[in-house]
């Protein structure tokens, strides 16, 4: 996969926790699934970013060779 696009998604992960963040007032409901949605799209942005670290690493690797 290429890193230029992971970066993107990542941008657009973040983008998308901002915008559920700022939206406002919920009831009980809503603002359980909104937490969700946040933790989910958390836990693939740093999923997502533990994949470039091991491309950084790997590239830093190859370098010192």
């Amino acid at each position: 996969m290429d890193t230029e696009t992971v970066l993107q998604i990542i941008a657009m992960l973040d983008n998308a926790i901002d915008t559920k963040i700022d939206n406002g007032t919920f009831d009980d409901y809503e603002y359980a699934f909104h937490l969700g949605y946040i933790a989910s799209l958390q836990r693939l942005s740093n999923h997502l970013n533990v994949f470039i670290k091991s491309q950084v690493n790997q590239a830093e690797n190859a370098l010192g060779e």
